[in-house]
């Protein structure tokens, strides 16, 4: 178990309470499996060399959302 499994089980009364368990689960999963945005950036970085195309990448993922 991480520290934010533990966490997440400590606030597990209010995330039940807000119904946000099932929401934070799925992301921290998301985030386990993809990475997080700093691993994305640097993927971007490694493949196209160009810090350039690592604020086209963020400004592309803001416009979908």
């Amino acid at each position: 178990m991480t520290l934010v499994d533990a966490l997440i089980d400590f606030a597990r009364t209010a995330l039940d309470a807000t119904d946000d368990t099932e929401w934070v689960r799925a992301q921290w999963d998301r985030i386990r499996t993809d990475g997080g945005g700093a691993a994305r950036q640097r993927a971007v970085l490694r493949r196209s060399g160009r810090f350039a195309a690592v604020v086209d990448s963020l400004a592309a993922a803001t416009v979908r959302g």
